[in-house]
């Protein structure tokens, strides 16, 4: 089974300084994925995106990409556009998510069909019920 997301752009800013990739190319990326987990570029639903896909639920697979934006000042407003064809509960390590990290301070989000969860360094701290959609694109902008 595929578990596709679908990211068309991500937006980082800090301070006035903007972080714009509009996912037309891997290049600058680094491909952490595990197992059998993939990272591509592709266009979907005619946009340019990256798609990141395990096999299986929960089995250790990945997609994944890293990006080192640079230094992060006082204020950081992240976005990202998300699809998700399949995501399953944070319960069973099948959701997706999202790190940003700024010398000892980071935001760790975790998409989930149950829910959506912050990550506060010791326990999952879930910030919105059933607000996870699946088949449709969707924007989340973190301040």
């Amino acid at each position: 089974m595929l578990m596709p997301m679908f990211s068309p752009g991500a937006k980082y800013r800090s301070n006035g300084d903007i972080f714009t990739d509009d996912c037309s190319s891997l290049t600058g990326w680094t491909d952490s994925s595990t197992g059998d987990g993939t990272a591509s570029q592709t266009t979907f639903d005619s946009r340019s995106t990256f798609q990141l896909t395990a096999t299986a639920f929960g089995s250790g697979d990945s997609g994944v990409l890293d990006r080192d934006v640079g230094t992060f000042a006082d204020r950081t407003v992240a976005t990202f556009v998300v699809y998700y064809d399949t995501i399953g509960t944070l319960a069973a390590n099948n959701h997706s998510n999202f790190y940003i990290q700024r010398s000892g301070v980071s935001l760790f989000v975790n998409p989930a069909s149950d829910g959506l969860y912050i990550y506060d360094g010791s326990s999952q701290n879930e910030v919105g019920t059933n607000v996870v959609t699946e088949d449709e694109w969707v924007e989340w902008t973190f301040d």
